[in-house]
């Protein structure tokens, strides 16, 4: 279920782009990622560990390894 926008009163914790999308990380309210592009905004509810992966930020190899996937190299 999604958070409402007017909910995030806080400023994020992290707050980074990747691919020309704005990623904003909360912890207060709750855990929850706001995700901001061009056409939409939308806040998602996160567990403690998906928050741990998200706090990562722009770094997908790090985020990854913290759940145990591999990336193959190009």
């Amino acid at each position: 279920m999604r958070i409402k926008q007017n909910k995030l009163t806080e400023k994020p914790d992290l707050e980074y782009t990747m691919h020309g999308t704005l990623i904003q990380v909360y912890s207060k309210p709750c855990y929850c990622v706001n995700i901001v592009n061009e056409t939409s905004r939308h806040c998602y509810p996160l567990t403690p560990k998906q928050y741990e992966v998200y706090m990562l930020g722009n770094n997908p190899k790090k985020q990854a390894e913290k759940i145990g996937k591999v990336i193959m190299p190009r």
